[in-house]
Order: C-alpha cells, then structure tokens, then sequence
C-alpha cells in the first residue's frame, strides 16, 4: 500500500501491507487510517493497493478526505436556579450560549454523607429534567459546552440541598473561602463540623471533622465545592 497526494503526510495506516492468502481466503482486513491535520481546511490524499502480480488497471484506489477546523475558544457558561423542584425531580437550568457547539455537557453530583456519585448528562437545549432524585440527599449540576469534542470550563454550582430549597453557589454565606498559595484558607467566626471537599469530579478529596476561623488546607491545582453542616450554601474555590 502507499498513500499519495499533496497531504499524504496527514494521513497514516496502521499497515503498509495486506497478506495475500488471508484475502484470498475471504477474510477481511482491518487498516485504521490516521488523519492529523497540520493546518485547517480541507485534505486529500490517495490510498493504492497494489501487487506485483496485478495489471496496472486493476490496482485498488482510494480517495482519503479530511477536514480541519480550529480548535474552539468556548466561554463559560452560567448556571442558574433548578426548577421545577420536587421529592423526586427537577430541572437544571443555565443560560444559552451564542456560541456554536455541539452540545451541553451537565455534570450531576450527590452527596450522601461521605459518599458521591456522579453522572454526565447531554443536553441539546439550555435545561435538562434530572430525575431519581432522594428528597434527604444534597446534590448539585454544573454544567459545559461541547465542541468538537472540546469542553468549555465548568460553570457555576448550583446546590440543591437535601430536605431544603434550591440555591446557588454565589450570595450571603456562614462559610467563606480564601485563596492560599497552593490551596485555601477558612474564614469563619465559629466552628463548623464536617469540612468536606469535593473535586469537579464529585469525589471526596478532604475531610475534617471541625475546622476553625483561618485554618490552611493544602490541594493540587483545581476547582473545589467546600462544604460543613453548618453552611446551607457550599463555596466553590480553585487552587493555583
């Protein structure tokens, strides 16, 4: 086999040769080609079987065609309130974006004491209805853009809290977060009980059983939802 063609670099094959006697069998073959453009646009390039056995006209052709775009520059979206609300449903909401993309991508996390459970959801439209919802379990939707399998950064947390309303990540809050280099800093008047620290992922990465006003806890560079008992509006914090 050889490729030919002004773009024939884009293009490779997981094999330069086919054996004969498995295609003479009726077998069939496999060969995975590789397109990595080098420029945006359009690519083409030839694909020729050939033997030294088989007559110049009876060669195998075939056209490879690709098409390059530019990596997307997605901006992040903004979650806003679930409605909707009842024992066992709800609806994530967030704001349309202008943007052409493929779809939304919403990250759904609940938190059942020290366990956490995560799924992503696709959405074609600017709200999605969650179901299988515990009305004693707190759980929380975030939510990103999808392009050409790019994904824009998370927005927002919107916390539905077990047994209560619905309320955003952002407002009036008992528990306020500082930024630390290489991590953060708890401001607090009082003692809370039950730090707990999730990544993006929805995974419990830390957990205190009391913190006080100006303790440093250290995390590698990300996004992070901070919660306690006593605050009803978890933080979100990155690390540098």
């Amino acid at each position: 086999m050889r490729i030919t063609g002004t773009d024939r670099a884009m293009f490779t094959v997981s094999a330069n040769a086919i054996p004969a006697l498995q295609l003479n069998q009726g077998e069939s073959f496999l060969l995975n080609i590789v397109y990595r453009p080098t420029s945006e646009g359009e690519h083409h390039a030839n694909l020729t079987l050939y033997d030294g056995g088989l007559p110049l006209g009876q060669q195998i052709n075939v056209s490879l065609s690709g098409k390059a775009f530019p990596v997307p520059e997605l901006e992040t979206l903004t979650a806003t309130d679930a409605t909707n609300l009842s024992d066992y449903s709800y609806t994530a909401n967030w704001n349309a974006t202008l943007q052409v993309i493929d779809n939304y991508v919403v990250t759904r996390v609940r938190y059942d004491g020290d366990d956490t459970e995560s799924e992503e959801l696709n959405s074609d439209t600017n709200s999605l209805d969650i179901y299988g919802r515990t009305p004693d379990v707190t759980e929380s939707y975030y939510v990103r853009s999808s392009r050409l399998g790019y994904l824009s950064e998370p927005s927002n947390v919107i916390v539905i809290p077990g047994g209560a309303g619905v309320v955003g990540i952002h407002g009036d809050q008992p528990l306020t977060i500082g930024a630390a280099e290489g991590g953060f800093v708890v401001l607090l008047d009082t003692v809370h009980t039950n730090l707990r620290v999730y990544n993006m992922s929805g995974a419990l990465v830390l957990h205190r059983a009391s913190v006080c006003g100006g303790e440093t806890f250290t995390l590698p560079a990300g996004v992070y939802v901070v919660t306690t008992d006593q605050a009803l509006r978890p933080c979100k914090t990155t690390v540098f």
